[in-house]
């Protein structure tokens, strides 16, 4: 085994990077009432708080709140380590002007841990905090049972949604729920087998049993499962390649039934069709994404920030730079001012894209 004088040598780039990557075994114990999804978050006792400001638990707000030891963490590659990071800047990216906030604890010393955290180049943008007397461990990780770290806690509404690995296939999706405000945990573990089966069948291209447990799974709150629905139409497309039967599943069955009255989720449709790297760019009917889009702005209003970044990022696809930027101005000012650098990146590369597209006529 490594000394810690030898550990402490790595950077904090490879020891965060197998939060999304590595698992280790934990000293979980069993509690006689241990901590499970559904009840209430346990305070933040910290030692030291490393990177970022001091955060408490909001109802307001989303945290995913990681714990990791460094001291088994060793081992991964650059690369790995690159992808990890990505990811978790990616986070702060997308959600971070909607409330998410991601917190790493390790139970280093707060002196080792801010030498880690001033080596780097750049700020690492979530919050990072010494836990060394591994009082918070306690209460999150040892209360619920965990058998592997790093785990991951979503917590929503000041409550705990979700525990697990960050690589798991549905990490992403619960988390864009939990934002989003559509996240059930009890119908989730009600639907989770229907769900395992759906996906185990397309994976051995089984795909009328797949369709089954996938409709059988949407049907019992369309709502809730949106990405599901999502998930059938990218099979629809991309796995079984039929591409008219797709659209007409994104028209019928979701544009005019299941989303109709869902403006989010006809925004999720909108961007999945224009810029969901799992399609290709024949794969891609921005009519179709445009008749969503703009069906989002109908329900959403047309002082909606969202409604009208999601309408000219379909517009900028279809390559009319104008109107995208001019629906990417209207949301910009409307925005709320935690959201407009958000969108104020998004209209500069429209005005660049419509630069780069004129320059090469």
């Amino acid at each position: 085994m490594q000394s810690r004088n030898t550990l402490a040598s790595l950077t904090l780039m490879t020891v965060l990077g197998a939060i999304l990557g590595q698992s280790t075994v934990a000293l979980g114990q069993r509690n006689r009432d241990p901590l499970k999804v559904g009840d209430p978050a346990p305070g933040l006792s910290v030692d030291a708080w490393i990177e970022g400001a001091e955060i408490s638990i909001e109802k307001d707000k989303t945290y995913v709140v990681m714990f990791w030891d460094s001291m088994t963490s060793s081992g991964h590659t650059d690369g790995e380590t690159a992808k990890s990071m990505n990811r978790l800047r990616k986070l702060y990216e997308l959600y971070g002007h909607k409330g998410l906030i991601v917190l790493v604890i390790s139970p280093d010393d707060a002196d080792r841990l801010g030498d880690l955290v001033n080596a780097q180049p750049q700020k690492l943008g979530f919050t990072i905090a010494a836990d060394r007397r591994s009082a918070t461990h306690r209460a999150w990780c040892k209360k619920a049972e965990v058998e592997e770290l790093p785990v991951a806690f979503i917590v929503g509404k000041g409550e705990i949604m979700h525990i697990g690995q960050p690589r798991d296939p549905d990490f992403i999706n619960i988390l864009v729920q939990v934002i989003s405000g559509r996240y059930d945990p009890t119908l989730q573990a009600e639907a989770q087998p229907k769900l395992d089966r759906a996906r185990r069948s397309r994976k051995q291209k089984n795909y009328r049993l797949a369709t089954k447990w996938y409709d059988e799974v949407i049907t019992m709150d369309p709502r809730v499962f949106s990405m599901i629905a999502l998930e059938r139409f990218e099979m629809l497309l991309v796995d079984m390649d039929e591409y008219e039967s797709a659209y007409e599943y994104a028209e019928e069955n979701l544009i005019d039934r299941l989303f109709a009255a869902d403006d989010k989720a006809l925004r999720m449709l909108a961007v999945k069709i224009s810029e969901d790297p799992a399609l290709s760019a024949d794969q891609r009917d921005l009519d179709v994404a445009a008749l969503a889009a703009e069906r989002s702005l109908e329900l959403a209003g047309s002082r909606n920030p969202d409604a009208l970044a999601c309408a000219a990022g379909v517009h900028f696809h279809r390559g009319e730079y104008q109107e995208a930027i001019r629906l990417q101005t209207q949301a910009y000012f409307n925005a709320r001012p935690t959201e407009k650098a958000v969108h104020k990146r998004l209209l500069s590369g429209y005005r660049q894209g419509s630069q780069a597209a004129t320059a090469g006529k």
